[in-house]
């Protein structure tokens, strides 16, 4: 049997299964949605494991883009199967199924043991997209690019193109009209995009519902000139029609398939909206990243600067080329008070500057109002560049190049060798450098003694780590952006996961051209700042750029 037979048998299940037992007899098929029948799994499942658990197994892992799939390859073409090879027998679990089963648990966040076991088992019972895992990039948390989102228009709309149907299970037309309107909304409010509902102007999304199976939505190419592909500007969401709505939360749904329309791919973060199963009406740090990344637009705001920085508070100060302080207030920029220059800036968590001067010393204001106070007096120590993390960590780069943290009131040496140039820190007080040479490097905890220095790749002029949530990390890094030779760059990373398939979990995937959906011809001007050079990250990931020429840009949202 060849192997598209095989994995058409198991997609369509039309032929019965086939007993392990050799028994003689065939049995009813189960006809029961995919979820149900899973959902009766209780015991792990491991190599040896057989019977019609397993041919449920097989059916999913194939059905969601696991195993060689005709029917995926011709509407998904940048979908590409984890596992080449399908299991020798339907009911049977193998190598095969035990790969597949490892790549599905680290797409999802979990161990990679290859066993079905308790999480896993709760996973694959839960009702979830349709669209399959797997696209290319294989990253599973590059969540930048399903499709080929070609269009460079700030407005995308989601319209039903056929009446809505009578016959739902607890889901009105009124129902659903509020739903698709909080979704859009939820998007909006995170990227420059302007949602609507008709299909007179920009891009477009049709929607219609559909008997589509044991999955609750997906998205497919509609129309456009590659299948699976929605650089046309048009795809179609298909929402179930069998589906009873009252145990599944519609608005999540929308939320998670108009991201897909969005150019997101699933992401491996769990909690995200765009995780395989959706998870709820709340964008995660990873989803707004995503989003941000493709849709963002900026402006120009009043003023010039050296250097920036951004709080966890929201607080943001830059210098002026007159290396003067200054705090932004909304809609321009607020001198600071007393007469200090400096030419390298950081903020703490609570909105508060430090500054380096001239002459490398570190000073620290005594509060973040530009209109009272003054600055301490000089703490020890000498520097060329200061960063501070979330959890109030200090590190500078000291006079002689190399990287120093503040602890029991002076400064200690990293013992792990380097030298940099400029430093930020992470939430959780790890030190991100560009070194003297233009590499970009972190250290693996936040301790000076027993860290060590991690290497990246690519090359920067400035780094910057925005001050919370699991961002392009998983768990304690913000939102980390560089910039490099002009451009902007947001770094995309999945740390390698433990477990006996270590191997099967990237440790990253690199940096991505923030802005990235409308470079190409006919890209909307303000989708990058020209010529980035320095730059902050603020809350919820939303940087803060300094052209060549000391223009400050940030983000619209």
């Amino acid at each position: 049997m060849t192997s598209k037979a095989r994995s058409t048998r198991i997609i369509h299940r039309l032929s019965a299964l086939v007993a392990v037992s050799l028994c003689a007899c065939a049995s009813e098929p189960d006809n029961r949605p995919l979820p149900e029948r899973l959902g009766d799994i209780k015991a792990d499942l491991t190599i040896g494991s057989a019977g019609d658990e397993v041919a449920a197994l097989h059916e999913y892992l194939t059905q969601f883009g696991y195993f060689p799939n005709p029917e995926l390859a011709k509407h998904y073409p940048r979908w590409r199967p984890a596992v080449s090879t399908l299991p020798a027998f339907d009911s049977q679990f193998d190598d095969q199924t035990a790969a597949a089963v490892r790549r599905l648990q680290v797409n999802n966040g979990l161990e990679p043991t290859g066993i079905v076991d308790a999480p896993t088992r709760e996973l694959l019972a839960r009702w979830r997209c349709g669209v399959p895992d797997n696209m290319v990039p294989l990253d599973p948390s590059d969540k930048f690019s399903t499709y080929s989102v070609s269009s460079n228009t700030f407005v995308h709309n989601f319209f039903m193109d056929v009446p809505f149907p009578t016959n739902l299970m607890n889901l009105s037309a009124a129902q659903f009209a509020t739903a698709m309107r909080n979704a859009k909304t939820t998007w909006m409010q995170q990227s420059s995009l302007i949602m609507g509902g008709a299909a007179d102007f920009g891009a477009g999304t049709r929607m219609s519902f559909a008997d589509i199976g044991s999955v609750l939505a997906g998205l497919t190419d509609d129309g456009g000139v590659i299948p699976g592909d929605c650089g046309n500007g048009f795809c179609r969401i298909q929402f179930s029609s069998t589906r009873n709505w009252l145990f599944t939360d519609f608005e999540s749904v929308a939320l998670h398939e108009m991201g897909h329309a969005l150019g997101l791919d699933h992401s491996s973060f769990p909690n995200t909206v765009m995780a395989p199963s959706t998870g709820g009406r709340v964008l995660a740090p990873d989803d707004v990243l995503a989003v941000s990344t493709l849709w963002d637009s900026y402006w120009q705001t009043p003023g010039v600067a050296i250097d920036i920085g951004a709080g966890a508070d929201g607080s943001v100060w830059a210098l002026g080329t007159d290396n003067r302080p200054y705090k932004w207030n909304g809609a321009g920029w607020d001198q600071d008070r007393i007469n200090r220059t400096a030419v390298r800036i950081a903020v703490d968590p609570a909105g508060i500057p430090f500054v380096v001067t001239s002459s490398n010393q570190i000073i620290r204001r005594q509060s973040n109002n530009p209109f009272a106070d003054d600055w301490n007096p000089p703490e020890p120590g000498l520097a060329i560049d200061i960063g501070i993390g979330r959890n109030g960590d200090r590190w500078i780069v000291g006079t002689d190049q190399r990287v120093y943290k503040f602890q029991g009131g002076d400064w200690t040496p990293v013992l792990a060798f380097a030298t940099a140039r400029r430093i930020s820190v992470s939430p959780a007080g790890r030190p991100w450098i560009v070194t003297t040479t233009g590499g970009i490097q972190n250290l693996s905890n936040n301790d000076p003694i027993t860290g060590t220095w991690q290497t990246l790749p690519g090359t920067g002029q400035d780094i910057a780590v925005g001050p919370g949530g699991n961002g392009p990390t998983r768990g304690e890094d913000g939102a980390v952006f560089k910039t490099d030779g002009g451009n902007l760059l947001v770094w995309n990373e999945q740390p390698a996961l433990s477990g006996p398939a270590q191997s099967d979990a990237p440790a990253a995937s690199g940096w991505r051209i923030a802005g990235y959906n409308r470079q190409g011809s006919g890209g909307d001007a303000n989708a990058l700042p020209l010529g980035s050079n320095l730059v902050a990250v603020g809350q919820n990931g939303r940087p803060w750029v300094i052209g060549t020429n000391g223009a400050i840009f940030t983000t619209f949202r």
